[in-house]
């Protein structure tokens, strides 16, 4: 039962975790802004250096026993894009637009 319990917290920090990564340029604080932007670089350094691999992932795929190519039921999953080709293109592609953005609203935000 510990185990379960255990199990679902990490699901739902990879869950937060995969929702910061996705809507965080959506914020207006500066701070967290930069912050996005940081933890949006470390993440895709992360992928890069781990064969396209999320680590939170693989834990999670060896804990319930499930095979390495599973991949994370997050939004993308949902959406039917985690089976195409070009997935990790449009996954970094929408990244780089919300840095972009992330760039653009603390510009504005420090020339007031």
């Amino acid at each position: 039962m510990i185990k379960l319990i255990q199990t679902y917290l990490f699901l739902f920090l990879h869950h937060l975790i995969a929702i910061f990564l996705y809507f965080g340029w959506l914020f207006s604080s500066p701070y967290i802004l930069g912050w996005y932007i940081i933890f949006v670089l470390g993440v895709m350094l992360h992928w890069l250096t781990n064969k396209q691999k999320c680590i939170l992932t693989q834990v999670l795929n060896r804990v319930c026993e499930y095979s390495d190519a599973e991949p994370f039921h997050d939004i993308w999953y949902f959406l039917g894009l985690k089976s195409k080709p070009y997935t990790n293109l449009l996954l970094v592609c929408y990244l780089f637009i919300g840095i972009i953005i992330a760039f653009y609203k603390i510009s504005k935000s420090t020339n007031k």
